[in-house]
């Protein structure tokens, strides 16, 4: 099995340098891996630097026009020139030992001890020391790190457990078997990780219109997930990298910006507590969403709960307004409140709602994000169904429908009482401006 490591880099000749170094007499022998650089427009010695390993290692060096940051296109060229069946990503400034590309090839090869990965086409996630932007710089390096010295340094690393993964915690959930996990392509982060090849090709490689800072790697990964690749997690394919300047500022806004278009692109209830979430976070917030999901399946329609006087005061606190229900279930709420949009998470519920009322515009969806404009609606009414939800995700529900109404309404049940042995409906107006404290105590208010 061959492998093709492809780094791209952008004006960091000294931490290219690290890298190549380091993947200098790999164990798996020189005829059995190549290097690709691409750089991304460099106005240093990045060239120099790159063309100096020629004839250490078998290299390829492709470099594209500045025009901005072109990460996923440079990736792209780099998998169009590899020739390795193991197309291994790795950024500049990663310092690795040298097994570290057989480390990957075996990982491909074996089973991680998770039903079908013999058979399956494989993600390899690296174990990355020292990854975790936010906290890390060159001042904060410890002393048991020297880049020069990679291998000793993992051995150290892997006893003493300093220097960790910012993804650690995830990965001791499930006992390192990241398989197990609802959405194990949240941790595709290309600073190290490993592709077979022909499943790469069948998801499309990774979006070139992605053209700042962030979530491309991400939604390859996705992407990935949903061909079929089997995610596993290889501590013996680490390297430790080396912290580098960031502009976090800039980069927040376009990660931000980009994970809208990700949810755009994908616009699913997966992506949706994606965006509520993040990360790192999503996978247990994942859990807690789909146990919710399964406690839903007893709640009666609001069409039994809400009538006589309790639909009386909805109509005529609401029909008179532009308005939208989340948690509309089956649409009698759309109806009784002469609704123009609802959103509806389960889909069945969701399509007998469009069929129910043609005129409003029904979508799948939770409601933490949406694609309505900023006060599109005079009110926005959540439907009782919303309690349960994990804290972060409830949060998110509110803050959006704070975000897309003048008016939020909150039409709630008391808890620990069956649904329908309701006696009593009303809505209050919360207002605006709720903080997740006030959210938080959404759980004691009886409605």
């Amino acid at each position: 099995m061959k492998a093709s490591v492809i780094i791209p880099t952008y004006n960091r000749s000294k931490i290219v340098e690290l890298t190549l170094s380091s993947l200098v007499d790999q164990d798996i022998g020189r005829e059995n891996y190549e290097v690709i650089v691409i750089d991304d427009g460099s106005s240093d010695n990045t060239r120099e630097v790159v063309e100096s390993f020629k004839d250490k290692i078998n290299l390829i060096y492709y470099f594209q026009e500045d025009r901005g940051y072109r990460v996923a296109l440079a990736r792209n060229e780099g998998i169009k020139r590899a020739c390795g069946e193991v197309l291994i990503f790795l950024d500049s400034g990663m310092a690795v030992g040298h097994s570290f590309v057989s480390a990957h090839c075996d990982a491909h090869r074996e089973s991680s001890g998770n039903e079908g990965c013999a058979e399956a086409r494989k993600v390899v996630i690296g174990y990355v020391f020292g990854y975790d932007p936010d906290y890390y710089t060159p001042d904060s390096i410890p002393p048991i790190v020297n880049f020069n010295d990679p291998d000793t340094t993992l051995r150290e690393l892997e006893r003493t457990r300093e220097y960790p993964d910012i993804r650690t915690s995830v990965y001791l959930q499930v006992s390192d078997e990241i398989n197990r996990l609802p959405a194990p392509w949240t941790l595709f982060w290309t600073t190290n990780v490993s592709v077979e090849r022909s499943i790469m090709l069948e998801a499309g490689c990774f979006d070139e219109e992605y053209i700042t800072w962030g979530i491309e790697d991400l939604e390859c990964g996705y992407r990935l997930f949903q061909k079929g690749a089997v995610f596993i997690l290889s501590r013996k394919a680490s390297g430790i990298h080396y912290p580098h300047g960031r502009e976090n500022y800039t980069n927040i806004i376009s990660n931000q910006r980009n994970k809208r278009r990700f949810y755009q692109k994908h616009p699913n209830t997966d992506l949706e507590l994606f965006m509520a979430s993040g990360p790192l976070r999503f996978n247990q917030h994942y859990e807690d969403y789909l146990l919710f999901k399964k406690q839903l399946v007893s709640i009666p329609s609001y069409s039994e709960l809400i009538t006589g006087e309790a639909a009386e005061i909805l109509s005529e606190e609401l029909s008179g307004m532009r308005n939208i229900v989340f948690g509309c279930q089956d649409g009698y709420l759309l109806g009784v409140c002469k609704s123009s949009a609802g959103i509806e998470k389960d889909p069945e519920l969701a399509k007998t709602a469009r069929e129910n009322n043609p005129e409003a515009d029904v979508q799948e969806f939770i409601g933490c994000r949406t694609f309505y404009g900023t006060k599109e609606f005079e009110a926005c009414l959540i439907a009782g169904s919303g309690f349960g939800l994990p804290q972060q995700i409830l949060a998110g529900m509110v803050r959006e429908a704070e975000r897309i109404a003048k008016r939020v309404f909150w039409l709630g049940t008391p808890l620990n009482t069956r649904l329908s042995c309701f006696k009593y409906h009303q809505i209050r107006d919360l207002g605006n401006g709720l903080t997740l404290d006030e959210v938080n105590s959404l759980h004691n208010i009886i409605l």
